[in-house]
């Protein structure tokens, strides 16, 4: 018996076919073939990429992933095999219903049944669908469009063998195994397409690759047509404690007037990532509570950070939106985890606030605070001194006590004054047309000290104070240190007043800490 190796699958195919006959004297010989086992089996060309991916601190994700690996492989192995065996009209059972053309194996209806040529040429057509996946699959690949193709072939064959739960009593959340904080397949796939942050581009090349050590999975906006992805597209709780622990230290503090709006845009998208991926694996455990908390704080320091950026860079809407939805989610997240009896968030007092202050211009804020179930809304809880906080602070702005509004405001810590800032200019409105009905009797006017505007409405100097008077038509007087008040003189501007960050109520209080602490569990 001889062996001969082929360096191409179409050279042996040709030699099998028409090297049996090697002289018409002598009988035809035997042609057996195989394939190497390092190209019969490409999930250990998978494997092995993942070993060299995966760092020492991730041991037992690997040994997760080494299984989902070999699972995988046996599949591959199984469509290969399985498909010479179909019988005429049937469907492989690894292959889901919605991906058999309209007729086949059909059998509800009133529509006639498929004819055995009909049938057979589905079957013809699968058959080559999937070979053409495996070929795909077994091509060596050097280059990144390469590499994405390989990759998005052995996903559609393992889409192709996956079998859905139909009763839904049964379903179970699927788990993530993906060892990086962005998949290999999106890595490749998003530098064919030009499609990286300058946080993702690697440094040490001039060409536009990516560094893999910094990239982060970017946010996929959910769609009616969207597959269920495959376990190693979402990331384990532990990965994301690592993308985002990535996020704060590395990526947080690197925002300046040059990338503003590149910073923003990376921290928003893939802190929405990093929500999307828990809520697709239904996770609800102390990690999952504080990965969002630290998404909540972000939109939080952007809402005062950047408010006087365009439009363009930043929507306080937007941002306002996405913060909404992240103390839903910590709301509901808290409920579970208190009906669970599995403990208690540490911060949920914090976050129970943020959201009253959120709020204060909504007239069921203080009845929401007090009407909490006591099942969920623990007391140490409502006692609290976040939440009385937001009480006393929700109340000095709807009686109209600005100087109480302002002195709490001023005494608010860092992330609490954010949150406030919103409300700066609708409670000095309202305190400049309540001083000037209070303080000039009928058409008179009077003087005021500017120093007492700068101190009773918290602005950082008698300047900031006499802009903003003159918005209303209040005009300082010659020595610049008193204002003129009167009835007729307050007039409302036609123009919305934009907000302004300040520096005594807001920017003041990080005291010298950096933004990465006013993300992380330890400053608030």
């Amino acid at each position: 018996m001889s062996t001969i190796v082929f360096a191409a699958h179409k050279d042996a195919k040709f030699a099998k076919e028409n090297g049996t006959v090697l002289d018409p004297s002598i009988p035809p010989i035997s042609l057996h073939w195989k394939l190497p086992r390092d190209m019969a089996d490409p999930s250990l060309a998978f494997l092995s990429r993942a070993r060299r991916r995966s760092s020492s601190g991730m041991a037992a994700a690997t040994s997760s992933i080494k299984r989902k690996r070999e699972e995988a492989g046996k599949a591959l192995s199984t469509i290969l095999k399985g498909r010479s065996s179909h019988r005429e009209g049937e469907v492989s059972p690894l292959r889901s219903a919605s991906d058999v053309p309209p007729g086949v194996g059909s059998s509800g209806g009133s529509a006639p049944r498929a004819s055995s040529s009909v049938s057979q040429a589905s079957a013809v057509s699968i058959q080559e669908s999937v070979q053409d996946l495996m070929s795909i699959v077994r091509t060596p690949a050097f280059s990144a469009a390469d590499k994405y193709r390989v990759l998005d072939a052995r996903d559609k064959l393992l889409k192709r063998q996956r079998v859905r739960e139909q009763d839904l009593s049964k379903a179970k959340a699927m788990l993530g195994v993906c060892p990086d904080m962005c998949p290999e397949k999106e890595r490749y796939g998003r530098q064919e397409q030009r499609n990286l942050s300058l946080f993702e581009m690697s440094s040490n090349s001039s060409a536009y690759e990516v560094d893999h050590m910094r990239a982060v999975k970017a946010y996929a906006r959910s769609s009616a047509d969207q597959e269920e992805p495959l376990p190693f597209e979402l990331r384990p709780g532990k990965v994301l404690r690592m993308t985002m622990d990535h996020l704060i230290m590395n990526v947080a503090g690197e925002c300046n007037e040059a990338n503003v709006s590149d910073w923003y845009l990376f921290m928003w998208d893939r802190t929405r990532s990093i929500r999307k991926d828990i809520t697709q694996q239904q996770l609800s455990d102390l990690t999952a509570i504080s990965l969002v908390e630290q998404c909540a704080r972000f939109h939080i320091h952007c809402s005062a950070a950047l408010c006087e950026e365009d439009v363009s860079v930043f929507d306080p809407k937007i941002n306002d939106e996405n913060l909404t939805k992240c103390l839903k989610t910590l709301e509901y997240m808290y409920d579970d985890l208190a009906k669970d009896s599995k403990g208690h968030a540490p911060h949920e007092a914090e976050f129970r606030a943020y959201d009253a202050l959120l709020n204060l211009n909504t007239g069921d804020t203080l009845r929401k605070i007090q009407t909490f179930r006591p099942e969920t809304f623990r007391p140490e809880v409502r006692s609290s001194a976040e939440i009385e906080f937001a009480v006393s602070i929700f109340l000095a702005l709807n009686n109209r006590h600005y100087v109480k509004f302002f002195r709490l405001a001023a005494s608010a810590p860092y992330l609490s004054s954010c949150l406030l800032l919103r409300y700066h200019t609708q409670a000095r409105t309202t305190a400049l047309e309540v001083i000037s009905r209070s303080y000039a009797i009928g058409n008179k006017t009077s003087e005021l000290p500017l120093s007492e505007i700068q101190s009773w409405l918290g602005f950082s100097s008698s300047e900031e104070a006499r802009q903003f008077v003159r918005n209303f038509g209040l005009e300082a007087t010659g020595d610049g240190r008193t204002v003129l008040i009167g009835r007729a003189l307050f007039t409302a501007p036609e123009e919305k007043i934009l907000e302004r960050n300040s520096d005594f109520l807001v920017r003041r209080k990080l005291q010298g800490r950096s933004i990465s602490e006013c993300y992380s569990e330890f400053y608030c």
